[in-house]
Parts: structure tokens; C-alpha cells; sequence
């Protein structure tokens, strides 16, 4: 089970506490268009990121107050361009120096 998976779980947990007749889905690995669409067209709710908040004219994007996070992490190619490896490389040395500091 993936970390996004994991933290929709708590999601869904907490967000339908005292609604159990709600039947829920975990979130799919991948939102392609189409998973929108699926949504749009059989009323389904989707718990998503606001980034996907302008993906399909007929859905509306509704914050959701929670004290959870969804993880992120950065998708490239097997061999980056030399930009791109210097993008990845400073974003390597943040997360570095955060854990190196939040453990002190």
C-alpha cells in the first residue's frame, strides 16, 4: 500500500465518522482525466489535492478541513537533464538539512 494510500485511509476514517452508510473507495494510484470524468458522470466524491481543483468544468473543489497531510515527491526521468539534476540535488540537500535539523 502506497503512503497516499495510508494517509487517505486516515482521511476517510475521520471524514465519515458517523456516516458508515457511506460506502468509500480507496483513492486510485494515478488521476487521469477520466477518473474526473468517472466521478462527474456516476456522482461519485472524490478526496483529492487542490491542484486538480480546475480539472473538470462540471466539479467542484471543496476544501477539506483535516489535521492530516498527503505526501508528495518528485517524478523524473532515469537519466535528468543536467537542470533537472541540479533541481533534484538541491531538493535532496533541503530535505537533508530539515531531518538533519529536526533531529537536534
Amino acid at each position: 500500500m502506497s503512503a497516499a494510500n495510508r494517509h487517505f485511509r486516515g482521511a476517510k476514517k475521520e471524514s465519515l465518522q458517523g456516516y458508515s452508510h457511506i460506502p468509500c473507495r480507496l483513492p486510485l494510484e494515478y488521476y487521469g482525466v477520466d477518473t474526473f470524468a468517472l466521478c462527474e458522470m456516476n456522482s461519485y466524491v472524490l478526496i483529492t489535492q487542490p491542484v486538480y481543483e480546475d480539472i473538470h468544468p462540471n466539479l467542484i473543489t471543496i476544501p477539506l478541513q483535516a489535521d492530516f497531510s498527503m505526501p508528495y515527491g518528485l517524478v523524473y526521468a532515469k537519466e535528468p537533464t543536467n537542470a533537472a539534476d541540479k533541481f533534484i540535488q538541491a531538493v535532496k540537500a533541503i530535505i537533508s538539512e530539515n531531518q538533519s535539523s529536526s533531529s537536534i
